[in-house]
């Protein structure tokens, strides 16, 4: 809005009264407030007001969300049923989720780019946001900040153009989109950080819209919003599989397979099967195996699971991947088939079968079929000559030169 424009009559106007009680109420961060364009007397209330929190207890953060505080939405928009009084931010692209790695300040090179949920090697996105129901000058600040509610300031950094000590602060005019290509994550030292609850392996981008006047000052403060959780690359690997021994088995389960992968935690991964119909998940079940089963964290030996219908009469294929148990994200699955329970799995009734057929075929070629009182005395015949070849086999062959020896003996 430039000095020329009627105040948006849907704006709610804030004074000095008005602006304290919502910072005393805990719903603006102050560690991240821009003070450089902020009415120096609003400023200086501010600044006695953090003091005045630190002096009263010097163990709690300033941005730390109190009860009954209220909280940044995750929200794109305002709920269903409610119109929009004055404006608010959504989120209209979304950080990656995964890909990202955190940099620490020592590595000396940049901490690369967050990318946008969307954003593809050949088309690349970054994290945007829209400012709604307004359209004019506005200061942004964006910072880290935990991944569970009650939302605090994450001690990792963004680094990046527009940034300084760990915060990103940009002045737009006259724009109510703003997309953010030059953001990166500084790790902080995990030794600074020991015995607090807070991980650092996952942080959320809080965007900070503040609205001035028609004079410039800092007046208007519109709620904040809070990404999607961004988690570091190297803290946790993708879930691949590699190859597996067998991709079928039977429909009751207990089948042994050997699946190679890029590297997991023992502790902290399974194999799911599922069958997905429609979009609809409509069965779900979990390799069995222990710890001792994961050699090296790239190999795992386990049995599948039980299909829910083992009575089926015709191969059912469902979907196999890794999946870790915190996040529950899950590789890329393959196919895994079930198959009808075979009624004779030892072919018993196939080999007794080719047995008749042989014998029913005589010397001739099997012109003739052989009747049941022919093959059976025919299966005697066979018993007989076979228990005679054994008998031969036993009994001492005597030798020709044996035999002129015994003759030689007798004569004297």
């Amino acid at each position: 809005m430039t000095s020329t424009e009627t105040p948006n009559s849907d704006v709610i106007q804030l004074n000095s009264a008005d602006l304290m009680r919502i910072l005393q109420s805990g719903g603006i961060n102050l560690e991240n407030m821009d003070f450089m364009n902020m009415d120096p007397g609003l400023a200086q209330q501010i600044q006695q007001l953090r003091q005045t929190q630190q002096t009263s207890d010097p163990n709690l953060n300033p941005a730390a969300v109190r009860q009954q505080r209220p909280r940044p939405s995750t929200s794109r928009q305002p709920s269903r049923g409610t119109q929009a009084v004055g404006p608010y931010v959504e989120i209209v692209e979304q950080p990656k989720a995964r890909g990202l790695r955190f940099r620490y300040e020592c590595e000396g090179r940049s901490a690369g780019s967050i990318p946008g949920e969307n954003s593809t090697p050949e088309r690349k996105i970054f994290p945007s946001i829209k400012i709604h129901n307004y359209n004019g000058p506005a200061v942004i600040v964006v910072s880290c900040v935990t991944k569970d509610e009650p939302y605090k300031p994450h001690p990792h950094n963004l680094v990046g153009k527009d940034c300084k000590k760990g915060v990103c602060t940009l002045r737009i005019r006259d724009t109510s989109t703003v997309s953010f290509p030059h953001l990166g994550i500084q790790c902080a030292k995990k030794k600074d950080h020991r015995g607090q609850n807070i991980d650092l392996n996952v942080v959320r981008l809080c965007f900070q819209v503040f609205l001035p006047d028609e004079q410039g000052k800092i007046t208007r403060i519109v709620q904040p919003v809070v990404s999607q959780a961004i988690h570091d690359k190297k803290a946790l690997n993708d879930l691949v599989i590699c190859r597996v021994d067998k991709t079928s088995g039977k429909s009751k389960g207990g089948d042994e397979v050997f699946l190679l992968c890029e590297k997991i935690n023992r502790d902290d991964v399974r194999v799911r099967f599922f069958e997905e119909r429609e979009g609809q998940i409509i069965w779900e079940a979990f390799g069995d195996f222990g710890q001792n089963d994961v050699h090296r964290q790239y190999a795992i030996v386990f049995k599948t699971p039980p299909y829910s219908n083992q009575y089926i009469q015709q191969p059912v294929e469902v979907e196999m991947q890794l999946q870790r148990s915190s996040d529950l994200e899950g590789s890329d699955p393959i196919k895994f088939t079930y198959q009808p329970e075979d009624p004779d799995p030892d072919r018993i009734m196939e080999k007794r079968k080719r047995k008749a057929a042989n014998l029913n075929f005589l010397e001739s070629g099997g012109s003739q079929v052989v009747t049941q009182e022919t093959l059976k005395q025919r299966l005697k015949l066979k018993a007989t000559r076979t228990s005679a070849a054994n008998r031969g086999k036993q009994e001492p062959m005597i030798k020709e030169e044996d035999l002129s020896k015994n003759e030689i003996a007798q004569n004297y």
